[in-house]
């Protein structure tokens, strides 16, 4: 009997499920009765628990990692190589098993170096924790689009403050965040009647055409700015594509291109960039 229970304790699959019946019995015949394989309880009652999540929450965990895929990538292109190991405890750190410790002469509170502590969270926690986490990611691209439409009309104290704020986003500095948000609106209210201008449609009237051998550049560029995840060159190619004038699938392409830009989805700009190639770059 003690070697069954091993068995079958060897057998029990980790790791998170779609909270949906059809989904778990698919996985295992008995998942909703008597679970032997998924991580899952059952009542006396017949309710569930367990290592489960709604497809929004596994939506919203898929962005989470995304996003922090980007601010990695975003480091690593910064040349952010700070001292700060993971540990869970200061007897359970990972520089205990790190090759380098010898050459790193990691200190504890000295100059910039510190432990990243890996601390217990509820799912409930956990759950809040992305939550909050998406509404800074909303914030830092939206004081990114103000940085660069104040640096346009020459608004540089204005460009200067949101830079500071996107960098605190970036950060999740929320002390930062709090101090100067609302100094940045209360400036950004003075400036309002002459950002309006950037901020609505552009005419298509006297735009010149758009060449197939300046599209191509453009594209080169954008696809090394969405490959680097460099958000100020997106824009910047982005820009230069809007001084030329689209027709009928070109137009639609290209305004779907720049609200993939705007929102910082690379995914979506290098899909339209494949739609565009594919159709050629010719007018209608």
């Amino acid at each position: 009997e003690k070697l069954q229970a091993e068995r079958e304790k060897q057998l029990r699959r980790s790791g998170l499920l779609l909270a949906e019946p059809q989904v778990l019995q698919a996985m295992e015949h008995e998942a909703l009765t008597e679970p032997r394989y998924l991580p899952l309880r059952v009542n006396k009652s017949g309710n569930l628990s367990g290592s489960l999540a709604s497809a929004v929450q596994l939506g919203k965990l898929a962005q989470y990692v995304e996003r922090l895929l980007h601010d990695i990538a975003r480091e690593i292109r910064q040349g952010n190589i700070d001292a700060d190991p993971c540990c869970h405890t200061e007897e359970d750190r990972h520089c205990r098993y790190c090759d380098w410790a010898s050459a790193c002469h990691f200190q504890d509170g000295r100059d910039r170096d510190h432990y990243h502590y890996i601390l217990p969270i509820s799912a409930e926690g956990f759950w809040q924790m992305i939550e909050e986490e998406e509404n800074w990611t909303d914030y830092t691209i939206e004081v990114h689009g103000l940085k660069n439409a104040a640096r346009q009309i020459g608004a540089l104290q204005l460009s200067d403050m949101a830079a500071e704020l996107e960098r605190a986003g970036n950060a999740r500095d929320t002390a930062i965040i709090h101090a100067f948000t609302d100094e940045l609106l209360s400036l950004y209210s003075s400036y309002q009647q002459v950002l309006e201008p950037f901020c609505a449609e552009k005419e298509e009237q006297g735009k010149k055409s758009n060449p197939a051998q300046k599209l191509s550049e453009c594209f080169k560029k954008l696809g090394e700015a969405v490959d680097d995840l460099d958000m100020d060159r997106m824009e910047e190619v982005v820009g230069v594509m809007d001084q030329y004038r689209y027709e009928g699938w070109q137009q639609e392409l290209f305004l779907k291109l720049k609200d993939a830009v705007e929102d910082v989805d690379v995914d979506a700009c290098a899909e339209i960039m494949r739609n565009w190639l594919s159709a050629g770059y010719g007018s209608d």
